[in-house]
């Protein structure tokens, strides 16, 4: 059965790289061995642990996780033998030694064995293999430095003063597929946020609907509130593979397929949007990219619909044996079939090259 990594570090699937670093960090120091004894399940927890942090912080292994899981035939995504006490070390040693070179000027000493020690909750005195050093920090007071902090802030400052303090965006993510894309559909959204009322912090439900063709939607000042200030909120939009590729903000990239002997016989083709919508194209050339206006993304300006362009790629498929390619050949001269005319208004298209594409 496939192991669902994100699961394992208690995150979301759309977690960030220092969201997942974090993750692994407070649940490696949980269920590491030495704060565990013989504990088997705890063992077990910390190999998974261990694995999951492997794929996820990897960007190409996430993509293919995230694509086929962790037990397709002929996929390797665990941490291919790397030792989980290994990684443990690496990564908790690269922060000691961040933290070991960061210059200060007020003078002490500590031990930081003590604190990695108090941060895990104890058991940990000889996890890294060597002894933890001690470290001598100086740090200027405040009033010494209450100039610099003067002209780095722009204001007076006194020693009650503190710092605004950052407000977390509220995130917000959506599955959308091209079809509803096209469709012009809605999606409702609910959130709960904080909010001042009456000297006091409350929560507040918020509902609304939102358009879906937009990658992101940032709502300034409708996230969390403090008595300093407000934050935001984001909505991401996440479409689901499909066979027609967003480019760019609405341009839309679509590979028609076309058998030889089919093409060759008239050169037409019609090709399906998202909604179904039929597009009936002629005279075409093979392996040509074509360019039809207004029939990528639909999206809103000051309450007008508009449509970005789609790009199609017009493919042969070529017969994959010799003798079947004599074949199809022979058949299409041979073949003395009458066109058939038909009623179907064809739509108007412009050849481009593919630099076009990247030009917008």
């Amino acid at each position: 059965m496939s192991k669902d990594y994100y699961e394992i570090l208690g995150i979301s699937k759309y977690a960030t790289i220092d969201e997942i670093k974090k993750s692994y960090k407070k649940l490696a120091l949980q269920f590491h061995p030495d704060k565990n004894g013989d504990n088997e399940e705890a063992k077990n927890k910390f190999q998974d642990i261990s694995e999951a942090y492997s794929v996820l912080s990897d960007e190409l292994k996430r993509k293919n996780y995230d694509m086929f899981g962790s037990d397709e035939e002929g996929f390797q995504f665990g941490n291919n033998g790397e030792d989980p006490f290994a990684m443990f070390n690496t990564i908790f040693k690269e922060q000691l030694n961040q933290f070991k070179n960061f210059e200060m000027n007020y003078e002490n000493t500590f031990d930081i064995g003590n604190v990695i020690n108090q941060l895990a909750g104890g058991g940990l005195g000889g996890l890294f293999g060597q002894a933890m050093p001690n470290v001598h920090v100086k740090v200027h007071s405040f009033d010494q430095n209450k100039d610099m902090l003067k002209n780095l802030f722009r204001g007076e400052m006194n020693e009650t003063e503190k710092v605004e303090e950052i407000i977390d965006d509220i995130q917000i993510h959506v599955d959308v597929t091209m079809k509803d894309i096209y469709e012009k559909k809605k999606e409702k959204i609910s959130y709960t946020k904080d909010k001042v009322k009456k000297d006091k912090i409350v929560q507040k439900k918020v509902n609304f609907e939102v358009p879906l063709y937009s990658p992101e939607i940032i709502l300034r000042g409708n996230g969390n509130e403090t008595f300093q200030g407000k934050g935001n909120v984001i909505i991401e939009f996440h479409c689901e593979p499909s066979d027609f590729i967003r480019i760019n903000s609405y341009d839309v990239f679509f590979e028609k397929k076309i058998e030889l002997k089919e093409f060759y016989k008239n050169k037409n083709c019609i090709i399906y949007l998202p909604n179904n919508e039929k597009l009936f194209l002629k005279d075409l050339n093979g392996n040509s990219l074509v360019k039809i206006e207004n029939k990528g993304i639909p999206y809103q300006e000051d309450d007008i619909w508009m449509y970005g362009d789609l790009y199609v790629n017009i493919k042969i498929i070529l017969p994959v044996e010799l003798d079947e390619l004599y074949e199809s050949v022979n058949e299409l001269i041979e073949e003395e079939e009458e066109i058939k005319e038909d009623n179907e208004e064809y739509i108007s298209y412009n050849e481009v090259k593919w630099e076009h594409i990247f030009q917008e």
